[in-house]
């Protein structure tokens, strides 16, 4: 009898002892998921950093770019407007230009090498 009062006592051990666990069961099984959401919260938001980080590049890089094309396609637009006013001055000349013109203007590029010549400084 006294082994079954003891065997008694330990099951009413090992169920209280199942007991108190399963109590505690709840408590940290609640625990771990509120761990479990304020560690989810927090990627969130580390997640939500870098994109906004990531983004702010990206904006930055793509202004950068912008302002780049633009000072190339000014810097084009000038050398192409250069090129016209020089094509449009030189067929100006051409359209101008006559063999008594072309005599004159030679006669007074010599006349300018001349130092004897009258008006040659």
């Amino acid at each position: 009898m006294v082994d079954s009062q003891e065997a008694r006592r330990q099951a009413e051990a090992q169920a209280a002892e199942v007991d108190r666990r399963l109590a505690a069961l709840g408590s940290e099984i609640a625990a771990l998921r509120a761990e479990s959401q304020r560690e989810a919260q927090a990627q969130t938001e580390r997640l939500a950093r870098h994109t906004a980080t990531e983004v702010a590049k990206i904006q930055s890089q793509s202004e950068y770019e912008i302002v780049s094309a633009g000072k190339a396609a000014r810097a084009e637009l000038k050398r192409y407007s250069a090129t016209l006013a020089i094509r449009l001055a030189e067929q100006r000349l051409q359209d101008r230009m006559n063999p008594a013109t072309q005599q004159a203007l030679v006669r007074g590029f010599v006349r300018d090498l001349d130092p004897s010549s009258p008006g040659a400084d």
